[in-house]
């Protein structure tokens, strides 16, 4: 079976700095990674509008992620803080083998 990554991302307003240092003091590095990423939509944001986001990562990839609750019911500010997403990624160059597998399965 192949191995899925799992992307979790949170961000947080920094109000004591101390208390961060302490928290990450016992924490080990593992890896520095630099992402390019380039995001499309239209010229008014329609498709961040409803929770739809295409972008090429690294030139290497052309992904895909949206909320299947925020297509269904309505605008963004709708949907609950634990929406679930869905993506799916296409390795660059396109082919149409890599397509049908990926929409398919």
């Amino acid at each position: 079976m192949p191995r899925k990554n799992i992307e979790v991302e949170f961000k947080y307003q920094i109000l004591d700095e101390k208390q961060l240092k302490d928290f990450i003091k016992n924490l080990k590095f593992i890896e520095r990674k630099r992402e390019i990423d380039v995001y499309f939509d239209t010229p008014n944001g329609d498709l961040y509008k409803k929770s739809i986001f295409i972008r090429i990562r690294n030139g290497k990839s052309l992904d895909f992620k949206y909320s299947p609750a925020a297509i269904l019911y309505g605008k963004k500010g709708e949907i609950k803080k634990s929406e679930h997403f869905k993506d799916y990624s296409f390795p660059l160059p396109l082919s149409l083998k890599n397509l049908k597998q990926k929409i398919i399965s």
